[in-house]
């Protein structure tokens, strides 16, 4: 019964909106599972004429299998369908693919819509400037510490894909052979690990001056800079509306527990600080340790350092 009232409520969706692109940028929030993802993109959803498009390339989904044309996790990183991914991004921005509409009966839905809002966390590292430069648009990159992030995971769909020959290949023989170390043992934190560290080493390869990036700490501690900044480069117009959804937890959120919700609806409080803190009652030092010792052999240490829980200070937006 739930599965027949999801595909009702899709082919609703589907009639639900007309897209008419303007010569505004699309903009492609590229990003982890557990990173704060889909609460950054329902405060861009906030604005006037943008509708989202919620995790295209999850192709668990076999609805997106047959739209992408796309059928495995290997196939995101095959050079042969570089064509076919942009083709279905490019789709996707001039209307033509409505299966994915926001629910109209959500807050922030617009009828009418000129731009999209892209959430992309399951594959694309390596096309994330084709894509953009392809569909008019504008590369938000987000990133959160590692260890909270695979803390919050439970699953690693990608990971073997990841350390497959087509991908951790292209690494230089060292992290090869750690990836295959990590990939071999039943330590899951480690390998949650591993999946931040090789997704983010490929797209972090591909950055531009173009590109904003974005840090959850920041944006739960110190919203305003990244805000304005937003406002600017996203050509965004009311920061009232953003301001006012920064303290509604997202649907993810909720869904991760009262506690962190709390904590979130609470930030004027200081409670913000505790809050990116938690993850250190579950994790002790000589674990932390360990664990930043793949983070720094992948070369992303300038960006989380061991004993902090904030980001360095050349990833904050001021």
């Amino acid at each position: 019964m739930k599965l027949n009232q999801s595909a009702a409520l899709r082919f609703i969706n589907k009639f639900s909106n007309i897209h008419l692109p303007s010569n505004k940028k699309n903009i492609f929030i590229f990003s982890m599972p557990r990173s704060g993802s889909t609460w950054l993109q329902e405060l861009i959803w906030t604005q006037k004429g943008i509708k989202y498009c919620n995790e295209p390339l999850n192709i668990r989904d076999k609805k997106i299998r047959e739209l992408s044309g796309i059928t495995s996790w290997e196939e995101l990183y095959d050079e042969e369908n570089r064509n076919k991914l942009i083709k279905y991004f490019k789709k996707h921005c001039v209307g033509k693919i409505n299966w994915m509409n926001p629910n109209p009966l959500r807050k922030n839905y617009n009828f009418f819509t000129d731009r999209m809002v892209f959430k992309i966390i399951n594959g694309g590292e390596y096309l994330i400037n084709e894509i953009s430069d392809n569909c008019n648009g504008k590369v938000v990159y987000l990133i959160r510490h590692p260890i909270p992030v695979a803390l919050s995971r439970k699953l690693l769909p990608r990971l073997e894909t990841l350390c497959s020959k087509n991908v951790i290949g292209r690494f230089p023989a060292d992290i090869q052979r750690l990836a295959m170390d990590i990939n071999n043992n039943d330590d899951f934190l480690e390998k949650a690990i591993l999946s931040w560290c090789i997704q983010n080493r490929i797209a972090l390869e591909k950055r531009r001056s173009d590109w904003l990036i974005i840090t959850y700490e920041q944006l739960v501690v110190d919203p305003r800079p990244i805000v304005d900044k937003m406002v600017s480069e996203l050509e965004l117009e009311d920061s009232e509306k953003i301001f006012n959804q920064l303290n509604i937890p997202s649907r993810v959120t909720v869904q991760s527990g009262k506690e962190k919700s709390h904590k979130i609806k609470n930030k004027e409080n200081n409670e913000s600080k505790d809050f990116i803190e938690l993850w250190r009652s579950k994790v002790d030092s000589k674990k932390e340790a360990e664990l930043f010792k793949i983070i720094d052999l992948f070369g992303l240490g300038d960006i989380y350092q061991k004993g902090s829980s904030y980001p360095s200070q050349k990833y904050l937006i001021r």
